[in-house]
């Protein structure tokens, strides 16, 4: 079984509604958070294959698919295919566990992958599961523990939750 691993991650500033980073599209945000975390890990815009992100309501942003207008703003080769998931507050961490299903499957199609959220500005509605996701991993490196678990609330009594593994750990 190929394993999947969290190689690193970056995130946007929060502002306020309307504020600093209202002129910035959700999408071109999205696309410049995922071309720095692929310069942060050493990953090529050409090895991405697949993107999956989570957005709350991207109708709502009259974008459809944000991750593939994000990865068209950032510079990733038109190739590179994107879906776009919305689960409300579990957007980001359902399209973390997604692509890791996919990877652990050993979907020949999906080697690399960036995931994240886009959400209205200066609201961080949706890239909760993103945010929780770094801050574990981070917290399993520096501690060198081997496991810890994230569980969102998605609405109306759903859920979604992952268990991440540290395989360094002592």
């Amino acid at each position: 079984m190929t394993e999947a691993f969290v190689l690193g991650g970056v995130r946007t500033p929060f502002a306020r509604y309307g504020g600093s980073l209202s002129h910035i599209r959700a999408d071109d945000l999205l696309g410049m958070t995922m071309k720095g975390a692929c310069e942060r890990v050493g990953v090529g815009l050409d090895q991405i294959e697949d993107i999956v992100a989570g957005s709350v309501d991207p109708a709502h942003e009259g974008m459809g698919d944000v991750a593939r207008w994000a990865a068209l703003a950032a510079g990733f080769p038109d190739t590179v295919a994107g879906a776009t998931i919305n689960r409300f507050c579990g957007s980001s961490l359902s399209a973390t566990v997604n692509i890791a299903h996919a990877i652990t499957a050993g979907d020949p199609d999906e080697k690399l992958t960036p995931k994240g959220g886009a959400v209205a500005i200066g609201h961080p509605f949706g890239a909760t599961g993103a945010r929780y996701v770094l801050t574990l991993a981070t917290e399993l490196r520096e501690r060198n523990a081997r496991y810890g678990a994230i569980g969102v609330c998605i609405g109306s009594g759903q859920g979604v939750a992952i268990v991440l593994e540290n395989p360094s750990a002592a």
